[in-house]
């Protein structure tokens, strides 16, 4: 009895919250989804964290065996949340009537992990590929009760809106990190037409654009006019910054970081195809990681001219 009690006591000090386990697939609100925490974290300490939302036909357990987005979540000390489209397919709006509440089944996904695991919420980073990055568009526009609010930032790789394309956001500003490939033909910069022409892919350019506008970007006057023609070969007027990439490339980049709503929103174009790569998800923590520690020192200068009565 004594032996039995102390096992218990020993678990429930490994694992407080007795919720979702590495491993194996866990359902909130209408969904499944599956987490994994870094190899060595201690139990206790805050974990920086990704909401991942994959692609068509892609199951939880389909990320959690994909090294670029595991692996890399797992060097970077990242707890990393796969979240799972119904039926392989996320239910976007130009889709039709949806057989299930997107934002709801997020919001209950991202109850049940900040209840079972230390999220730190400075390093929250929602980020989804190809019909996945629709989605995570379509939920950071979204109006109140927003998602955005939630997360430190928003990365969509190979995605965005289908058409018709909203022309603003009926949420307040986020702050967002659009990669896209040159070569991506499943889904190119400019979106390509499906089913005969019964559906139409957005543009991720205009996409940008309207966030840009909407988060009161200094860009935004006059991104339209650097960037409405860019082709699929052509970014030589893209970038105000330029990214060097595992392949000795570099990958432009359009940065904005000083939006008057306190956002970040940044476009970058390199030269691969309809993939996740995992330099792909180190892109998108360095932004993540830039933006918290923004935060921070506002906060820290904040305090200071308090404690000094300003």
């Amino acid at each position: 009895m004594r032996f039995g009690l102390g096992l218990f006591l020993l678990l429930a000090l490994l694992n407080p919250a007795w919720g979702c386990q590495p491993g194996e697939d866990c359902t909130a609100g209408a969904g499944a989804y599956r987490v994994a925490p870094p190899p060595n974290w201690d139990g206790h300490s805050p974990l920086p964290t990704m909401i991942y939302f994959p692609g068509y036909k892609t199951t939880a357990a389909d990320t959690m065996a994909d090294i670029d987005i595991h692996g890399t979540a797992q060097r970077l000390g990242v707890l990393l949340v796969a979240l799972e489209p119904a039926g392989g397919r996320w239910d976007l709006p130009p889709f039709g009537p949806p057989r299930r509440d997107e934002a709801a089944y997020v919001a209950a996904v991202l109850d049940a992990v900040e209840h079972d695991y230390p999220v730190d919420h400075s390093q929250l980073l929602a980020a989804g590929f190809s019909i996945g990055a629709s989605m995570l568009w379509y939920l950071a526009c979204s109006p109140p009760p927003s998602l955005s609010g939630r997360f430190t930032a928003f990365a969509a790789m190979s995605g965005t809106f289908w058409l018709p394309q909203p022309q603003t956001c009926a949420g307040p500003p986020f702050s967002l990190i659009q990669l896209n490939g040159t070569a991506d033909k499943v889904f190119p910069i400019h979106g390509r037409s499906i089913q005969n022409g019964h559906m139409r892919q957005g543009d991720s350019i205009e996409a940008v654009d309207m966030l840009r506008r909407h988060d009161s970007c200094p860009m935004a006057a006059h991104r339209q006019d650097r960037m409405s023609t860019l082709g699929s070969a052509d970014t030589s007027r893209l970038g105000s910054a330029k990214t060097p990439t595992p392949s000795g490339d570099t990958m432009p980049c359009d940065v904005d970081e000083a939006c008057a709503s306190g956002t970040r929103v940044r476009m970058c174009i390199h030269s691969g195809q309809h993939e996740v790569e995992g330099f792909w998800i180190d892109t998108a923590w360095i932004f993540t990681r830039q933006i918290a520690a923004s935060r921070q020192r506002e906060m820290s200068q904040g305090l200071r001219l308090q404690n000094h009565g300003g």
